[in-house]
């Protein structure tokens, strides 16, 4: 049994280690375009650029319908079911995709608010992010902890678009075609995941739906369809909102800052994602130990967040100069906001994980919406006032509030809340306990 574990821990920080690889190469390489974008295209087509992709990402969570996690439990606990779990997932996805961008497109159109000369834009984006319903291949992936099939193909085409992407904008220095590029990309990420799956599953042909199934997970992850989307509203309305309030530009300073703080992310996302399958199994052998391992990842998420808002405390005037210009050097003084919401978006990470795990989604929906609802009040009255500095304001209170303040008020989340907290101490009590020990020793 122990040599068993063993190799399961090697497995998953394998796994671990190559979801993290393929996020530091996609996260840099975005860095990379992000300085070319803002040289050939300007600061306000950079900014109009991160508008669209801020409003195109509210199709996201109602394209996925909630099902991430959900699917990558079924494919734990059912492994026999998978070509039924993968095809009806993939399916129902893609049908909520369609329906997501029409009443995106239709809100775009008669809304008022949205500039006509974007809207064609909005539609290209949007259709491509339609075709991410394939990355439910992702998910069977990731419960067999293969991972790097899904890195090696996703690296090719980052690689590639880059390329394409570095090539358009030297040659044509045009914002549509930059449009164009990026969706083209998002249908392509999602394409290309079908050649690894042929190659290791080999069992596409053998892909079945079933539409009792489909309603059946639908149902159950109906808070997090919900929950989902008013998480991204959380995320990503205060780009909206300073895009409607001040100007392009202005999104475009915000974006730069709020890049580099949310280009930590990833971190929290694979640890966690890996480590989901080993929590869910500790969970049916022992609860005491399960519990134990919730609050060590809490502790460690929590600390790494800490460092590295430190560092970029120290960096952020210096990093924004260089590599974007003395135009651009307020967007430090947003980062080093910004960069502390990260400590509530770590643990985040497992709080969400936890929520699958304890059959408690619905609370999901009470915490992204909390957040959603103080972030859109608090921008209402900041951003006209104080500008992109009050919209980092904001986003770290919002933060707080969905990931921590808002589980002391349920008493089946108030221990989460205080697992929390215990990591805020846990090198103090560490070195409390060897320091104790060594005394008694003296003794």
């Amino acid at each position: 049994m122990k040599v068993k574990s063993i190799h399961k821990m090697k497995d998953i920080l394998w796994n671990s280690g190559w979801i993290i690889s393929e996020k530091i190469i996609s996260i840099s390489s975005g860095l990379f375009l992000s300085i070319l974008l803002v040289k050939y295209l300007g600061v306000n087509d950079f900014g109009k650029l991160n508008f669209l992709l801020a409003i195109v990402s509210l199709i996201i969570p109602l394209a996925s319908l909630g099902l991430n996690a959900i699917i990558t439990r079924e494919l734990i606990e059912k492994p026999k079911e998978a070509n039924l779990i993968i095809f009806t997932s993939i399916i129902f996805r893609f049908v909520a995709g369609m329906l997501s961008l029409l009443l995106i497109v239709f809100v775009s159109y008669f809304g008022g608010w949205f500039p006509s000369e974007d809207r064609s834009s909005l539609l290209i984006l949007g259709f491509g992010y339609v075709f991410s319903a394939l990355q439910v291949i992702d998910y069977w992936f990731q419960s067999k902890l293969l991972s790097k099939y899904v890195v090696k193909a996703r690296v090719i085409t980052l690689s590639l678009f880059l390329l394409l992407k570095i090539f358009c904008l030297i040659e044509y220095n045009s914002f549509q075609i930059i449009i164009v590029l990026t969706a083209i990309e998002v249908c392509f990420q999602s394409l290309i995941l079908l050649v690894p799956y042929h190659f290791i599953a080999k069992n596409i042909l053998k892909w079945r739906f079933n539409f009792t199934y489909g309603k059946a997970i639908v149902s159950e992850s109906y808070w997090l369809i919900l929950s989902g989307f008013a998480a991204v509203l959380y995320l990503k309305i205060d780009q909206i909102m300073i895009g409607v309030f001040l100007d392009d530009k202005s999104v475009g300073i915000y974006a730069i800052a709020s890049r580099f703080s949310e280009v930590w992310y990833f971190i929290p996302t694979a640890i966690v994602t890996s480590l989901f399958p080993l929590l869910l199994e500790t969970k049916k052998l022992s609860y005491q130990k399960y519990k134990e391992k919730l609050q060590n990842i809490f502790s460690m998420l929590f600390w790494m967040a800490v460092i590295i808002a430190l560092v970029m405390q120290l960096i952020s005037a210096p990093l924004i100069n260089i590599l974007y210009g003395e135009e651009l050097q307020q967007a430090s003084s947003v980062l080093i906001i910004h960069i502390w919401a990260g400590i509530f978006i770590f643990m985040r990470a497992l709080f969400s994980k936890w929520l699958i795990a304890e059959r408690l989604l619905y609370f999901s929906l009470i915490s992204q919406g909390s957040g959603a609802l103080v972030n859109i009040v608090l921008n209402y009255y900041l951003i006209p006032i104080y500008g992109v500095q009050g919209a980092a304001v904001t986003t770290l209170i919002s933060y707080a509030v969905a990931s921590w303040l808002i589980l002391f008020l349920n008493k089946k989340t108030t221990p989460i809340a205080f697992m929390m907290m215990r990591a805020c101490v846990t090198p103090f009590y560490i070195m409390f306990k060897k320091f104790k020990g060594r005394k008694n020793c003296q003794l």
